[in-house]
């Protein structure tokens, strides 16, 4: 059975990265974020992940996120971090 709530994703450098309603887990590489004016906010790399403030506050941040190396990122969907952490913290959600 395949599980639809985690996607692998592949890019190679210096590929933007479209923040959609997902929590992305970098597996392999580095990526920055960056402001409108092209500053770098902040790097991630193995192990990290980005993406949760967003799905879990429910907000829109304006900054892009710009692979620096070929990297190998997976991303679990909005509705099963809901559903995962309203089970164990139903007061917060």
């Amino acid at each position: 059975m395949t599980n639809t709530f985690i996607n692998a994703m592949k890019f190679q450098k210096k590929v933007s990265i479209i923040l959609i309603e997902l929590v992305y887990f970098i597996i392999d590489g580095i990526v920055s974020l960056k402001e409108e004016n092209d500053i770098t906010i902040t790097k991630y790399n193995n192990g990290t992940y980005f993406g949760e403030i967003e799905v879990i506050k429910k907000t829109y941040r304006d900054y892009s996120v710009i692979t620096q190396t070929n990297c190998e990122i997976c991303s679990l969907k909005k509705y099963f971090v809901y559903n995962e952490l309203a089970t164990k913290f139903n007061e917060v959600f």
